[in-house]
């Protein structure tokens, strides 16, 4: 979910590619992308991510929740984010 001032994402990284990594690249593209759509420059993401590891099918169910709730419990209209939602397959 992509709120006003924050993003939200739930991601499984494939074997060899390293969290930090992804989110430097996912960082990179989108803020020049934004960038470019703006006509502006500068910094647009902070450095710091607060990322949990869902360590169970209950965690990762419990986060998806917190992930698809946190729009509605900011009280933002349905104007004022974007929310794709997919569901993680429990083996």
């Amino acid at each position: 979910v992509v709120m006003p001032n924050h993003v939200h994402a739930l991601l499984t990284p494939y074997p060899g590619f390293e969290l930090e990594n992804i989110l430097h690249s996912i960082k990179s593209y989108t803020a020049n992308e934004i960038q470019a759509l703006r006509g502006t420059s500068g910094t647009l993401w902070m450095n710091e991510s607060h990322d949990h590891i869902a360590r169970d099918g209950e965690e990762l169910v419990r986060i998806q929740e917190y992930i698809r709730a946190n729009p509605e419990k900011a009280g933002l209209s349905s104007n004022e984010f974007v929310l794709n939602t997919a569901r993680y397959k429990l083996h």
